[in-house]
């Protein structure tokens, strides 16, 4: 409280950062004498709330109190209709109102990862304007039909959540995104809209339960790295993943059902490095010679893999 009471008469301060302190309780209704505020960081601290009243911030682009110890919002920062990078990472809260956010028409960033949250509200299709989307480690299992307002979204972090499927039109939307991460999730099949996606350059998709790749993924024409690794049950890698001309890194690590990739996987001379190794096991995929020498031209490390051997022709009888 000491410490805001202080501040009070920089009614013009702009910038304030109280990150890594030992401040505790409820963030003080001081705060709100700071009417020019335009970015305040309070991460890794000790707070357990924000106080009811926080309403005079209007010229607020940048909230971050990641790494405390909060359970709760209050959603008297929707007037903060500014807000630009909103960022509450590592604590304890379980919902988000909806009223929060449901007049952040130019929220570009919003950080929510490593919470309790089990849903989003639809008021997140509100966010018209957001860029980022960070919701890794929750207990999420879907996304609100909303979402799919968000046009704008490049970074989509969903990792390390409960969320079984990726809705065919939600997938349609991400017309820009640029890198897509569900890994650790409980996904079995991707949709084929997937090759819409054609300006992602990231894909992460390890630790699901998915048994194949769509054709479609050949549409992912910038795509450069690919996750699959942690398919137990993955078995097909479709031929047109040969178009995936400016792929880099391909893991298909911990995959023991795959048990070859197709001829079209030469055409990658931009690949650098390829993992199929299978962990206290002998390798399961067999890459022909023609595929080994392509990819090796190109200086590609290949990881854990058999050399499938040309069948000899049958000599003619005399």
């Amino acid at each position: 409280e000491s410490i805001f009471t202080s501040l009070t008469s920089l009614i013009r301060l702009k910038y304030l950062n109280l990150s890594n302190n030992y401040l505790n309780g409820f963030l003080s209704n001081e705060l709100n004498k700071l009417v020019s505020l335009e970015e305040i960081y309070l991460d890794v601290n000790q707070l357990s709330g924000l106080n009811p009243g926080i309403i005079s911030l209007i010229n607020l682009k940048v909230f971050s109190i990641a790494d405390n110890s909060l359970t709760t919002l209050t959603t008297d920062l929707s007037t903060c209709i500014n807000m630009r990078s909103f960022c509450i990472k590592n604590n304890k809260i379980s919902e988000i109102p909806g009223k929060l956010i449901e007049n952040w028409k130019i929220l570009e960033k919003l950080s929510v990862s490593f919470n309790l949250l089990k849903r989003l509200p639809d008021e997140i299709g509100n966010c018209v304007s957001l860029i980022e989307l960070d919701c890794t480690g929750n207990a999420l299992e879907s996304l609100p039909e909303t979402f799919k307002n968000c046009v704008e979204i490049e970074k989509l972090y969903l990792g390390n959540n409960k969320i079984t499927e990726i809705p065919p039109d939600l997938m349609s939307s991400l017309l820009h995104i640029k890198e897509l991460h569900l890994y650790k999730n409980k996904l079995t099949f991707i949709p084929p809209e997937i090759g819409q996606l054609q300006d992602v350059e990231r894909m992460s998709l390890s630790s699901n339960n998915i048994r194949k790749v769509p054709e479609e993924i050949g549409g992912c024409v910038n795509l450069k790295e690919l996750y699959l690794s942690n398919n137990s049950k993955l078995s097909v890698i479709p031929s047109t993943a040969g178009h995936l001309r400016q792929l880099q890194e391909l893991s298909l690590r911990k995959c023991p059902a795959l048990k070859q990739l197709p001829d079209s996987m030469s055409q990658l001379s931009q690949l650098k490095e390829l993992d199929l190794r299978v962990m206290k096991k002998k390798p399961a995929c067999k890459l022909t010679t023609d595929i080994i020498k392509a990819l090796q031209k190109n200086r590609c490390i290949i990881r854990g893999y058999l050399e499938k051997k040309a069948k000899a022709k049958k000599g003619k009888k005399k």
